[in-house]
């Protein structure tokens, strides 16, 4: 940001790096949960010295010293292990979906009043490095199979692998985490269920998030450790936000919030503080007026030339959008506030996500191969645009932030697996050549994941 604000100073143009920086929401929410998940083994218990008592069941009591050597074995490390080991093999993922289907219909998942529950007939899921929420979405999975898990470590065919299963602490630890993910998973959804996730709800979506995570705490103390080592990062996060005018104008400007939601949760000096930058932007747009010309002003050489050219706006312009922000009305009101108009043209449409800008950009590796690594950073951001231009993409501003359940069905490897195996079937007889053809249908029929929802199902 500091190198753009050079650049664009050369040009005589004034640009603030600290006020025009806009922080990826749903990154942030990633940040957060990410090192709750990374850091959470190691968390000091000391200063809790309340009865430990199950969140979700009040009459239980949970030994302290045997949960705290539970949280030291990593049980999320364990469950993704039981996950590798379940779909490694085509045989234990068929046993595993047999003892799905065969407990239900003779009854052998049971709910905590001894009532028999039918599960799902689902896959376990991966955690994927690279994905936001797929942690949560794992955790849930694996407590939600935990009943079939069970069955499947004690059939007689998996006794060899018995030792992967997780004791009653180790699914205790994983049930307190996936409490503790909820909360910025819930966040996530809300935002990421909006076509265009605006800047201007960002701030409210990260102090409810914020405020949950805190109230969790107080509620369950047990919690806390967890939940601090994600607020304390939150907070740095929310802080930087504060540096950034645009998010205050932003609410200022959305018909939607204004002041009100500004007036009723923060303090009266930064409600003060709010207003003093809106005027500060009001005062310096209004000199501009009258120097610049008007372009939204009738003029002959500015009219369209090409039928139907005028209702480009009302084709551009999402019709939820509009109805949201009441457009039309906005429009025809712009001679009469036309600083307020200049402003929520300038800030309602910044969005709350740099997803779309990393689409842009998400297929270099097949751009930059191994056979072809000598391209130059400018010539690499060019052929990256053309490729985008050419296939005539359209940004979607929530397109990858809730983690598709082909991915989490899918081992992550960094090897060339396809590569592998033809290097392998070089020293392979004619016999052998099928199975490594076998192999590739495989690889290929898990990269494609046919006839798989987009979004994994949690429960």
């Amino acid at each position: 940001m500091r190198e753009l604000s050079r650049l664009l100073t050369l040009h005589g143009i004034d640009f603030d790096p600290v006020d025009h920086r806009i922080i990826c929401f749903p990154h942030v929410l990633n940040i957060c949960s990410g090192h709750v998940t990374d850091e959470y083994t190691v968390v000091d218990f000391a200063s809790i010295s309340e009865a430990w008592v199950d969140a979700l069941d009040g009459n239980k009591v949970i030994d302290k010293d045997a949960y705290i050597e539970a949280l030291r074995r990593d049980p999320i490390a364990l469950g993704r292990d039981i996950i590798h080991t379940v779909r490694a093999s085509s045989l234990h993922r068929e046993a595993f979906t047999d003892i799905l289907k065969t407990g239900n219909d003779k009854g052998w998942f049971i709910d905590e009043g001894n009532n028999p529950v039918t599960l799902p007939v689902v896959e376990l899921l991966h955690d994927v490095r690279t994905r936001w929420d797929s942690v949560y979405c794992m955790i849930n999975r694996l407590h939600t199979l935990k009943q079939a898990l069970d069955y499947f470590f004690l059939a007689a065919p998996h006794r060899d692998i018995a030792d992967k299963q997780l004791d009653d602490m180790d699914w205790q630890v994983l049930q307190d985490m996936e409490v503790v993910l909820e909360i910025p998973h819930s966040a996530q959804q809300c935002m990421s269920g909006e076509s265009f996730p605006l800047l201007s709800h960002a701030v409210p979506s990260f102090e409810t998030f914020m405020a949950q995570w805190e109230q969790l705490s107080l509620n369950e103390p047990r919690f806390a450790p967890y939940i601090e080592i994600g607020l304390r990062h939150a907070r740095s996060y929310y802080q930087r936000m504060g540096e950034t005018n645009a998010y205050a104008i932003a609410m200022f400007v959305d018909l939607t919030i204004c002041f009100t939601w500004i007036e009723l949760n923060w303090e009266e000096f930064e409600v003060h503080e709010v207003k003093r930058a809106v005027l500060n932007m009001m005062t310096q747009l209004r000199m501009t007026v009258n120097t610049q010309p008007d372009l939204h002003q009738p003029n002959e050489l500015l009219q369209p030339q090409v039928p139907g050219s005028s209702n480009l706006q009302a084709a551009f312009v999402p019709t939820k959008l509009a109805t949201r922000y009441n457009l039309p009305t906005m429009h025809v009101s712009r001679s009469t506030y036309l600083t307020l108009y200049r402003i929520a043209m300038d800030y309602l449409p910044i969005q709350a996500s740099a997803v779309p800008c990393e689409r842009v950009f998400s297929s270099s590796t097949e751009t930059m191969t191994k056979r072809r690594n000598r391209i130059s950073p400018i010539l690499m951001e060019a052929l990256q645009m053309l490729k985008f231009f050419f296939k005539k993409e359209r940004l979607n501003f929530t397109r990858g932030w809730v983690t598709s359940q082909v991915q989490m069905l899918v081992d992550v490897d960094d090897d060339d697996i396809l590569a592998s195996i033809v290097e392998s079937s070089l020293a392979t007889d004619a016999a052998g050549l099928q199975g490594v053809l076998n192999d590739v249908i495989y690889f290929i029929g898990e990269e494609e994941g046919d006839e798989l929802a987009e979004v994994p199902q949690l429960f």
